[in-house]
């Protein structure tokens, strides 16, 4: 069967160079919809190289079907870039995408949503929420800045965005607002990995009926038998997997370690560091301190099955709201319960002691409480493996994308 229809998905980065959760999900779709009979996939992804073809869009010489732009870093409260509209649209023109799924829009242009309508208007947007940037303009993370002391937001509005950012003119935050319910109006179905991220996102003033709730599909490998055994050793061996910086919460976790040096507990640490040298040098300090805890420092997707079964337990203590952490999926794949903070889409995917346990977020005693708890009872860590969801694979996520992409084309 010939392929009829023709998706792009827009991106803002992808794999190798970076490796975030929604840039290896992208790239793993991208691959599974080649294999589909009905729907032609070309990909289009922001990048930091080739800063001098600014704006332009470009092919990649190794796959006809993958395209690149570089656009600079766009301003937080206006997340647009029209110098690079004219290039976007001339890349629509010859592409004639008859659907356009946006991953991502950080540092491309929200204005690209009303490019595309204006240009192909019988051709369908469709934008997947992958975090609330949409929704707060500190880097969409919905944590309150150190003017209102790093709290949790509950609820964005003209009043709390003043508070967090004080040295902002109202107007621009309120203008902020304006635009983004103008380009969101251009949208044609919002989709989002959890229930979570939907209830955010109709209080912004979307409707309910346009958005579907679907879960990221991912590439489940084989689960490896366990190399350790908790109840011969009497170890506990946790292991913290994925990017480190301060929303993730790791110096949270490395808090509740110094306090358990008494217990035959260990950490392991397995991630690549980010941008911020004073955190992650804090981060360094901590771990040299403490003789349970040890740093690996990045691994491979290809090492992931066994890295995995050398642990009983996955901790996520992010003090962000998450969404549908990927870690989380690996875990359960991998057959490993998870300890995780008790907000947003951690708690959404974890069940609290049926395949884990929640903790209060950004709370290190009560994380402390948690490990002890699993520690002090070491037949929960086979009880919880019995209830583990199965994972959606990125296959499923294609059939199902494919569904839905011709039910609104």
């Amino acid at each position: 069967m010939s392929k009829t229809k023709t998706v792009l998905f827009i991106t803002h980065g992808l794999p190798p160079e970076s490796y975030g959760g929604v840039e290896v999900y992208i790239n793993n779709l991208f691959n599974e919809f080649k294999k589909s009979d009905t729907f032609f996939p070309i990909l289009l992804s922001r990048t930091n190289y080739n800063k001098f073809w600014t704006n332009l869009i470009w092919s990649d010489e190794r796959d006809p079907q993958k395209f690149y732009t570089h656009t600079p870093h766009v301003d937080i409260f206006n997340l647009t870039n029209q110098e690079s509209d004219d290039f976007f649209k001339e890349f629509l023109i010859n592409t004639k995408p008859d659907i356009i799924h946006f991953e991502h829009y950080l540092h491309l242009s929200l204005s690209w949503f009303k490019i595309a309508k204006e240009t192909l208007p019988n051709t369908k947007i469709v934008l997947t929420t992958h975090e609330y940037m949409g929704i707060c303009p500190n880097s969409g993370q919905m944590i309150k800045t150190k003017w209102q002391n790093n709290t949790l937001c509950n609820k964005s509005s003209l009043k709390e965005c003043s508070k967090c950012f004080p040295y902002i003119p109202k107007k621009i935050i309120s203008d902020r607002r304006k635009n983004i319910k103008l380009y969101f109006s251009y949208i044609d179905l919002f989709t989002g990995p959890s229930n979570f991220i939907k209830s955010r996102y109709v209080d912004l003033g979307i409707k309910s009926n346009k958005f579907l709730v679907s879960e990221n599909g991912q590439h489940i490998f084989e689960h490896k038998a366990d190399s350790n055994n908790r109840q011969q050793s009497g170890q506990l061996k946790l292991i913290y997997i994925g990017q480190i910086n301060y929303f993730k919460g790791l110096q949270i976790l490395l808090e509740a370690m110094e306090v358990l040096t008494n217990y035959n507990i260990s950490l392991d640490i397995y991630g690549k560091m980010q941008d911020d040298q004073e955190y992650n040098q804090n981060i360094l300090e901590k771990i040299k301190q403490l003789d349970n805890v040890k740093f690996h420092g990045p691994y491979s997707q290809t090492e992931l099955p066994n890295i995995l079964s050398l642990y009983d337990c996955l901790v996520v203590p992010s003090i962000w709201w998450e969404n549908s952490p990927l870690v989380i999926q690996e875990a359960f794949m991998a057959k490993i319960p998870v300890i995780c903070s008790n907000i947003g889409g951690m708690a959404e995917k974890v069940t609290n002691q049926k395949n884990g346990l929640h903790f209060k977020a950004g709370d290190s005693k009560s994380l402390k409480q948690k490990i002890l708890h699993i520690y002090n009872n070491p037949t929960l860590i086979n009880l919880f493996k019995t209830k583990i969801p199965k994972v959606k694979s990125i296959y499923d996520n294609r059939i199902e994308l494919e569904s839905i992409y011709n039910q609104i084309a």
